[in-house]
């Protein structure tokens, strides 16, 4: 973005992009946009605006036996409207306008702050969304380490938690869970940090 990045509470932060594909040809290909935190090389990704498609051939978004049928100028159109998309999407990912949207609800994420007693709040949190035992510990942890009692920090443990678990998959729906937690609602996170 023009080598520029905005600074929230005391991180240095840049527009990212995730994109995954399966290894073994037979899952998704997913695009999502995301705020990285250059301090603490945490990534937080956005479930909006992004895109995510089923592979051709045997997980075909069409039957095995049309897709049999098809032609090899109809499958090459097929793979470069999916490519067109991913292009778009990329890009998207770096725009102004999405990265100051996203700049904008870390910096409201930062001013809300903690204000129930940090366990129950971090239990709270970790039963919606589902977090193991030791999940839960290392985002304790690192909430406590990180020093920031508000929801931008909980975002920040979380993120950071991902890089302790050993699935690339579980560090990529922790990472995802920071997005969230970064654009939960006023009310919503009322709920959880009073």
């Amino acid at each position: 973005r023009d080598g520029k990045s905005h600074h929230i509470v005391r991180d240095i932060i840049s527009p990212a992009i995730s994109i995954s594909n399966s290894e073994v040809g037979a899952g998704t290909l997913t695009i999502a946009a995301g705020l990285f935190v250059r301090a603490c090389t945490n990534l937080a990704i956005f479930e909006g605006g992004g895109m995510r498609k089923y592979h051709l051939g045997k997980r075909a978004e069409v039957s095995d036996d049309v897709y049999a049928m098809l032609t090899d100028q109809t499958r090459a159109t097929m793979d470069e409207a999916i490519w067109l998309q991913a292009r778009d999407v990329t890009k998207a990912a770096f725009d102004d306008e999405q990265f100051d949207r996203h700049i904008e609800a870390a910096q409201v994420a930062a001013g809300r702050k903690i204000e129930g007693d940090v366990v129950e709040v971090v239990t709270r949190a970790a039963k919606q969304w589902s977090l193991t035992g030791d999940e839960t510990s290392d985002v304790m942890r690192h909430l406590i380490e990180g020093g920031d009692l508000s929801q931008w920090g909980l975002h920040n443990a979380v993120t950071r938690a991902s890089q302790d678990v050993e699935s690339y998959d579980r560090a990529s729906d922790l990472e995802r869970l920071g997005g969230t937690i970064i654009e939960l609602p006023q009310t919503e996170w009322q709920r959880l940090a009073a």
